[in-house]
């Protein structure tokens, strides 16, 4: 089955690319509409350079930061709200907006607030925070009852609450978070950048390549920070899942 899966995910991959390939044919304009091949050799250039190397850095540890501090901040926000129903109700209005406002127009407003230079880690905060605090939050609500009420009976410290009561019923809740919320951190990081004019970043040289009409360039950004963004997600999870195993052995 895995065989089965792996190759129609490869024939997947070479029909979009001669689709790719035949609407750049059809449009023939490659600064407009770059070939498969037009951007391959422009990835092969920028993994040559150096520089590429520098412009990544900037972009990802400021997102990935970013991604730290909401995932931190979601989970501890979702733990009290689990327990406390009355820090759910304070904090609903706050996530309904943080979820409903565009990213676009929270990138404008937070470039009133805060530097350029930490738009894109308030950015990716901002996005990952309601993702991480409604799955900590439903996961705590799925707990087994009949286990909440012996707690409860029995006085149970929030430490051991947290290691053999939540921590089972949140684990598929963060994971499946988490799997979300790096993608977008990486997306609304990006725009962040994008819109804001970040120097030496991934968001930069997408502008400047939209501005001189070189989708070559564009495109080939855009696979890199799709790349890092599945890389960090991936390694992020195994390490994820690696800590909640080690928990279960205690």
């Amino acid at each position: 089955m895995k065989n089965k899966r792996l190759l129609g995910k490869v024939a997947a991959v070479a029909v979009a690319l001669l689709l790719w390939q035949a609407a750049a044919i059809w449009v023939d304009m490659r600064y407009l509409f770059a070939a498969p091949s037009d951007v391959l050799k422009t990835l092969l250039s920028l993994f040559g350079d150096a520089g590429t190397w520098g412009v990544l850095w900037r972009s990802c540890h400021k997102i990935i930061l970013g991604f730290l501090i909401g995932l931190l901040l979601g989970a501890a926000l979702g733990i009290l709200a689990g327990r406390f129903s009355a820090v759910e109700i304070f904090l609903w209005p706050y996530m309904v907006t943080v979820k409903s406002v565009p990213v676009a127009s929270f990138i404008v407003i937070a470039l009133i607030w805060v530097k350029t230079a930490v738009l894109s880690t308030f950015i990716s905060v901002l996005i990952v925070l309601p993702i991480i605090y409604n799955n900590i939050l439903g996961g705590i609500r799925g707990a087994d009852r009949k286990m909440t009420e012996m707690a409860d009976v029995f006085s149970l410290p929030l430490g051991r609450r947290l290691l053999y009561i939540w921590m089972p019923a949140v684990k598929p809740f963060l994971l499946s978070a988490v799997h979300s919320a790096a993608g977008l951190a990486f997306k609304s990081g990006v725009a962040a950048e994008v819109i804001g004019l970040q120097n030496g970043t991934v968001g930069e040289m997408i502008h400047y390549a939209r501005l001189h009409f070189e989708s070559a360039e564009l495109f080939a950004w855009t696979i890199l920070i799709v790349v890092m963004s599945a890389l960090f997600e991936r390694v992020f999870s195994a390490t994820l899942r690696g800590s909640f195993a080690g928990l279960e052995r205690l």
